[in-house]
């Protein structure tokens, strides 16, 4: 009985052994962003689930992570193209942990031993925006398109499945090359209507009001 008793003595302390082990190994979880500081590109983040703790005796307790601060960023990124996004406080992320201590290849992005032994810490953690709860899903959501959207719809950049580019915006704002080609359409159209006066020449009532028709079309892109 005796033996008995000590090889089960023996493997609850295993167990509680390992148990303590894995607590501290962390993969990922999901988190809410306190601050983001734009230009490190880094925030400081909640996880919004609770740690369970276990003694010896095997009594539990719940404990909130601390606040993770100033944890790196993701965003889309490649062939000297980005993604930026206004990630702001109480947006919604997945927060995923190092295997090992990347604070020397945060330093330079070079080629660098571990500079500790740390092994899926907290101290480690990177932060994935757009990982949302139920209750923050998008309400509308395009299956034969690209987007890049306000969350309300309200303002779209969409490349369709049949070819087609759709720009939904109260105001849209062109580039300096397109500004330029308006300035030539809108100064094309000065020089037709001041040809009656300097080359005669003579426009009917149709063709004047087609004229001004695209003159409209032309200050409503410039602004």
């Amino acid at each position: 009985m005796t033996q008995m008793g000590d090889s089960a003595g023996l493997a609850q302390a295993i167990m509680a052994g390992i148990d303590s082990a894995v607590v501290n190994l962390h993969t990922w979880l999901p988190g809410v962003v306190q601050t983001f500081y734009a230009t490190e590109q880094e925030a400081d983040v909640q996880v919004r689930v609770r740690r369970i703790m276990r003694d010896l005796a095997g009594n539990e307790r719940l404990e909130t992570v601390p606040i993770l601060a100033r944890a790196p960023v993701w965003m889309p990124r490649a062939g000297g193209f980005s993604v930026s996004l206004p990630v702001t406080a109480g947006d919604e992320c997945a927060v995923l942990f190092a295997e090992r201590d990347i604070s020397a290849w945060l330093a330079d992005g070079g080629l660098h031993a571990p500079a500790s032994r740390r092994r899926h810490d907290f101290s480690d953690a990177i932060v994935l925006p757009g990982l949302t709860s139920s209750g923050n899903r998008l309400a509308t959501y395009s299956t034969d398109s690209l987007q890049i959207r306000s969350d309300d719809d309200s303002q779209v950049v969409e490349l369709a499945a049949d070819g087609s580019i759709r720009i939904e915006a109260d105001t849209i704002r062109l580039g300096s090359s397109v500004t330029d080609v308006i300035a030539e359409l809108e100064a094309l159209l000065v020089t037709l209507f001041s040809a009656q006066d300097t080359a005669g020449l003579q426009f009917n009532s149709a063709t004047k009001a087609l004229i001004e028709a695209h003159r409209v079309k032309i200050d409503a892109l410039k602004t």
